[in-house]
């Protein structure tokens, strides 16, 4: 495939920023041509129309762009709690504005009922019969916008609180701690992908790529075949562990940036609560209340408390991850909790 020229278009670009705290890659522009847009689309980029950028999480390709584009990637200049707020406020005014339009609805139906006596039918085959119809269709469509209108309003003012919610969940260290531990998965799987490859299973698509032989062929390679095969699977394997190195630095810089955060973050931090867990103490957990007595603290491959084991009541065992847990107590202090 044709690498796509960047370079010609940096003129349509300002400039592109990376923000740590949602892993996203921010292109900042106006209006660019049809071909720009599309590659950007074809990247995997979203535009945000509001804040005037394309945006998309790191990936190596997407730096690239971003760097071929705007020659420097700068730091963010607004937080995740920014946005958040400047989206609460439009989705405020989108809920007040709507709230207007079903007032307006509303009192235009009631102009019209107003002059209606009330509980007086339409006189079928009188003079006034089709005005009468007609009055009765304006108020039923009036009445109807004002009720969609008063919905809409407030599922603005419900989107508007799920924002500002979702950014301060983000900072709480249980979340934090959830975000290492994936991060620390990624990693893990990237040393996996670079060093462990199936060569068989490389050599046989790349056969069938070149030389148009399938696996169940009995076919026999020339020298000078077998020759551009291994080169090919060579080069192939260099560009694989400069692919995973990039991952790997990259999530080497987000795991210092979260471990941070986690290190200054308010409220109960799992890890400190892991040294307080012994089988027979009772726990607080998110969303469960208070639980216990512990019966197992079960421990992951590195040796690092994961969960504990807490009855149901029933036949089976409820397991409660570290990252859930907001207190832990002596039984003998909690015979009363929960």
């Amino acid at each position: 495939m044709t690498r796509f020229d960047f370079e010609s278009y940096t003129d349509q670009v300002d400039y592109a920023t990376y923000d740590p705290d949602d892993n996203k890659i921010r292109i900042y522009s106006g209006r660019v041509d049809q071909g720009l847009y599309d590659e950007l689309k074809r990247l995997g980029f979203g535009r945000a129309y509001k804040q005037g950028c394309f945006f998309q999480v790191w990936t190596p390709a997407r730096e690239d762009a971003a760097l071929a584009l705007c020659g420097d990637i700068e730091e963010e200049g607004t937080s995740v709690r920014d946005r958040a707020e400047a989206k609460a406020e439009r989705f405020a005014d989108y809920s007040t504005n709507a709230g207007k339009r079903s007032q307006q609805a509303h009192a235009a139906a009631k102009q019209i009922s107003d002059h209606i006596p009330f509980g007086q039918p339409i006189l079928v085959g009188h003079h006034s019969e089709k005005r009468a119809r007609r009055d009765q269709e304006k108020i039923e469509s009036r009445t109807r916008k004002a009720i969609d209108e008063w919905r809409k309003q407030e599922r603005w003012q419900q989107r508007a609180q799920d924002v500002i919610a979702h950014a301060g969940r983000r900072e709480r260290p249980d979340v934090i701690m959830r975000r290492i531990k994936k991060l620390e998965a990624e990693r893990r799987k990237c040393e996996r992908d670079k060093t462990v490859t199936d060569v068989e299973w490389a050599r046989t698509r790349l056969v069938e790529k070149l030389f148009g032989f399938s696996m169940f062929d009995d076919y026999e390679l020339t020298p000078e075949q077998e020759s551009e095969v291994d080169t090919r699977i060579e080069q192939g394997t260099a560009r694989n562990i400069v692919y995973q190195d990039r991952w790997i630095s990259h999530l080497d810089l987000r795991l210092a940036y979260e471990r941070e955060l986690y290190a200054n973050a308010d409220g109960p931090k799992p890890d400190a609560l892991a040294d307080k867990l012994r089988v027979g103490c009772m726990i607080k957990a998110r969303s469960w209340g208070w639980q216990g007595p512990v019966i197992r603290v079960n421990k992951g491959r590195d040796g690092q408390v994961s969960s504990v084991s807490v009855p149901s009541g029933y036949s089976w065992n409820n397991t409660i991850k570290l990252d859930k847990i907001l207190e832990v107590r002596d039984g003998e202090d909690n015979k009363t909790a929960g």
